[in-house]
């Protein structure tokens, strides 16, 4: 049995058969109603660090001032800021039983409140990955927020963080595209890393 989880998948799937084909190095991020993650390809082949925990981007530290305890043990992360908790800032005007769901509804109809609150969640995210660029230095960024024009809601929040926080070096070169594939690429990720792993060839480095 091979196990592998859901962005580290959709990263696969995304690189091999969507946004992110023939990229050197690629960053997919994807945001969901349970928070957001991220995972790494390098030539084709996921980078899953030394534990498997590489671009756990919901556990970097975006907050210094925050008294809030993560799940993860740490104060600050992005996971308290973007997410469920992100929804909340809709329930005074929207309602108190407002979904992932129907944030993306909303954006769909150009409502002015929840698209501003994604593009803020793209600004919050773009800081961490603005160093992620900077460090790791894709060619690729591949966004998925649940439907293309939430995607590029979020774009325009991390591009705008991106031009103002990664060096020109880290930024050359470097293209934002939203995600092609939707649930399928966790699926289509899934036949690759299965493939890889009966035939016994790598599907990471």
């Amino acid at each position: 049995v091979a196990a592998e989880n859901d962005a580290n998948l959709g990263a696969l799937g995304e690189t091999h058969f969507g946004a992110a084909r023939g990229a050197r190095a690629a960053i997919y991020v994807k945001l969901s109603g349970q928070g957001i993650g991220s995972g790494l390809t390098i030539n084709g082949k996921l980078f899953a660090g030394s534990h498997g925990f590489a671009g756990e981007i919901a556990h970097v530290r975006v907050d210094d001032d925050s008294r809030i305890i993560c799940s993860c043990g740490s104060r600050g992360c992005l996971e308290e800021k973007i997410g469920p908790n992100m929804l909340q800032q809709l329930h005074v005007n929207y309602g108190d039983e407002i979904t992932y769901a129907d944030l993306l509804s909303m954006i769909e109809q150009d409502m002015p409140g929840p698209t501003r609150l994604l593009q803020d969640a793209g600004r919050v995210a773009g800081r961490a990955l603005a160093d992620m660029c900077t460090f790791f230095n894709p060619n690729v960024l591949v966004l998925d927020a649940g439907t293309t024009r939430a995607s590029e809601v979020l774009i325009d929040g991390v591009s705008e963080q991106i031009a103002q926080s990664a060096p020109p070096f880290a930024r050359r070169g470097l293209t934002l595209k939203p995600a092609e594939l939707g649930e399928m690429a966790s699926t289509l990720g899934s036949v690759v890393f299965a493939r890889g792993s009966a035939l016994g060839t790598s599907v990471s480095v």
